[in-house]
C-alpha cells in the first residue's frame, strides 16, 4: 500500500475525515479493515442463527462455537480499533513514549486472541460435519483433528506470548524477537493444511453417497470456500515487515495487521456458508411449482406452494439435497429400509435417526 501524499482543505459545513492515510499514518487502512470485517461478522452470525430459528433446527455445538468465536473476534477487533485511537498505524515519531506503550499492549492482546478465535472458528466447521455423520471412521478422524487443533493453538499462544522479551513480552519496539515470523508462519501453515483437511473431509462425505455429482459439487464447494484462507495467509505474511517489528512497529506493521483482520472474520464467516441453503431458498419461487430434490435411493417432490398438503414421498437412506448441507435427512422406517441401510453404512437405525434429525434442518 503506497500512501498518497496529499493535503486538502475541509470543505464549509462539512466534518473533516475520521482519517486521513499520509506518508506517516496508514491507520486508516485498519479501521477499514476491522470495521468492515466485524460488521460483516456479526451479519453472518445473525444470518446463522436466523437460518436455524427459521428451519426450526435445533442449536448444536458448532453454533455454540461460532457464537463463541464471535463474541470474541469482537473484543479483538475493540482491542485493535483502540489502539489505532492511541496511535496504531501511525509512525512512533508521531506518538507519545506512553500512547507507544499502550498502542504495543493493546496489539499483543490482539495477537493473542487472534489466535484463540481462529482456532475456535475451525473447531466450529468441524464439530458441523460431526453432526452430519455417525459413521465411524469420520467421527475417529474428525476428533482427532479437533485434538490436534487444540494442541496447535494452546502452543502457538504460549510461543507468541513468549517469544520477546519475558519481563515485558508486548514489547516490540527496539526488541529482537527471534523467530517471530517463523512462528507465524509456521502457525499459519498449519492452519492451511487443517483446512484442506476439512475440505478433504467434505470429499470422503459425500463421495459414497448415491446422489449426483452435482449435489456432491455444491456441498464441497460450500467447506472448499474456506481455501480462500490460503491466498489471504500468503498476503499476511508477506506483508510482515522485519525491521518494522523493531524499528517501526505502529507504522510498518499496519499491512499485517489489516491481513490479520482479513483473516480473522473471513474465517468465522465461511463457517457459515455450508448451512446458507434455506436462506437461498426463500429467493425462490418455483413459479408456482414443486420443488423437486434428489436423493440417494429416489426422489421426492414437495407440494406446490399454497397446497395444504405439507408431506413429502421419500424412499430409502440418506437424502441429498441440491444445497449446501443437507447430507443427511430422509430415513425410510420399514424393515427393508433399516436392512439396507445396516449394509450400507454399517451404523444402526438410531445412530441414522438421530443424524437425519440433526441434517434435514441444517
Amino acid at each position: 500500500m503506497t500512501a498518497p501524499n496529499f493535503t486538502f482543505d475541509t470543505p464549509l459545513g462539512q466534518s473533516p475525515p475520521f482519517a486521513t492515510v499520509t506518508p506517516t499514518d496508514h491507520e486508516a487502512y485498519i479501521i477499514i479493515a476491522a470495521a468492515l470485517g466485524t460488521s460483516l461478522t456479526l451479519m453472518f452470525g445473525c444470518i446463522r442463527v436466523w437460518v436455524r430459528w427459521t428451519g426450526g433446527s435445533r442449536y448444536g455445538f458448532d453454533d455454540w462455537l461460532i457464537a463463541g468465536t464471535t463474541a470474541l473476534s469482537f473484543v479483538q477487533s475493540t482491542l485493535v480499533l483502540i489502539a489505532c485511537h492511541l496511535g496504531l498505524g501511525k509512525s512512533k515519531t508521531l506518538l507519545s513514549s506512553d500512547a507507544l506503550l499502550s498502542v504495543q499492549k493493546l496489539y499483543y492482546a490482539s495477537n493473542l486472541l487472534y489466535i484463540v478465535c481462529l482456532a475456535v472458528s475451525k473447531a466450529s466447521v468441524t464439530c458441523f460435519i460431526l453432526r452430519l455423520t455417525p459413521i465411524e471412521p469420520h467421527t475417529r478422524f474428525l476428533k482427532a483433528l479437533l485434538a490436534a487443533l487444540i494442541i496447535w493453538a494452546v502452543a502457538f499462544v504460549l510461543l507468541i506470548a513468549t517469544s520477546c522479551t519475558a519481563s515485558h513480552p508486548w514489547l516490540l519496539l527496539g526488541q529482537q524477537c527471534s523467530g517471530y515470523l517463523t512462528y507465524w508462519a509456521v502457525f499459519e501453515s498449519l492452519g492451511c493444511l487443517y483446512e484442506v483437511a476439512m475440505v478433504g473431509m467434505s470429499v470422503w462425505l459425500v463421495y459414497s453417497l448415491q446422489t449426483s455429482w452435482n449435489n456432491r459439487a455444491t456441498v464441497v464447494i460450500a467447506f472448499g470456500a474456506r481455501l480462500l484462507l490460503i491466498p489471504i495467509v500468503a498476503l499476511r505474511l508477506a506483508n510482515y515487515s522485519k525491521n518494522g517489528q523493531h524499528n517501526d512497529p505502529t507504522f510498518l506493521e499496519s499491512e499485517f495487521v489489516v491481513w490479520t483482520s482479513t483473516e480473522l472474520n473471513y474465517s468465522i464467516i465461511s463457517a457459515t456458508f455450508p448451512i446458507l441453503r434455506p436462506l437461498v431458498n426463500n429467493f425462490n419461487t418455483s413459479w408456482g411449482g414443486g420443488d423437486w430434490s434428489t436423493i440417494a435411493y429416489g426422489t421426492y417432490v414437495s407440494s406446490p406452494q399454497g397446497s395444504n398438503d405439507d408431506s413429502n414421498r421419500a424412499t430409502g437412506g440418506y437424502t441429498i439435497h441440491e444445497g449446501f448441507s443437507q447430507v443427511a435427512t430422509s430415513i425410510d422406517e420399514s424393515d427393508e429400509g433399516d436392512s439396507l441401510r445396516s449394509r450400507r453404512t454399517g451404523v444402526s437405525h438410531e445412530q441414522l435417526s438421530g443424524v437425519g434429525n440433526d441434517a434435514s434442518n441444517i
